[in-house]
């Protein structure tokens, strides 16, 4: 790994160690049930959401979900990954997190990293372009036993935005978010 890719990783892994979750706060500080800041929108799942600002450090992003009468219930923090063509910085900083995850949570249940039998774009310089055409997936899956922070299953996954750019998803499931969710579905009317 180069110095540059090793030091911008170890950053990263301070950061998810640092604030990613304390004995009396799950990841980035939030539980769940804790109160929504002001909501921004509501998501096609008809669970509101929220950007909170600054994101953590490393990450360009961190977005709440959670309802009124449940609170926070599921926590994402996005990073992109810039002119990355063949993904060598994609792949190195989702096993970067995934390690850091792993040591934090225990062995994932399920990993997939794969490309689609006959895809147009399975030549290595064409990484980031079999992501956004949905050819190649990327993911990493924890369930947690015990809920240990109130967290219920943690997801990594990449994205590809078009040929030279993705980004790195990490979705917190928090214990209370089937209740949330059936909330959210209650207020829509389904």
């Amino acid at each position: 790994m180069k110095p540059i890719m090793q030091a911008a990783f170890a950053v990263m892994a301070m950061t998810l160690f640092a604030i990613a979750g304390t004995a009396q706060a799950g990841p980035f500080g939030y539980s769940a049930g804790d109160e929504m800041p002001p909501i921004d929108d509501i998501n096609d799942s008809g669970i509101p959401y929220a950007e909170v600002s600054p994101p953590p450090p490393t990450f360009d992003s961190l977005t709440v979900y959670g309802t009124e009468k449940t609170g926070i219930c599921e926590i994402r923090v996005s990073r992109w990954i810039p002119n990355d063509s063949t993904g060598t910085r994609m792949t190195s900083s989702i096993n970067g997190l995934e390690a850091v995850l792993s040591e934090k949570y225990g062995k994932p249940i399920a990993k997939i990293n794969e490309i689609k039998p006959g895809s147009l774009w399975d030549n290595q310089a064409h990484f980031m372009m079999s992501l956004a055409q949905g050819e190649r997936e990327i993911e990493v899956l924890w369930s947690i036993d015990g809920n240990v922070g109130d967290i219920h299953s943690i997801h990594l996954k990449a994205f590809g935005a078009d040929m030279n750019n993705g980004m790195i998803l990490i979705t917190y499931l928090l214990s209370n978010y089937d209740e949330c969710s059936a909330e959210a579905r209650a207020n829509m009317g389904l």
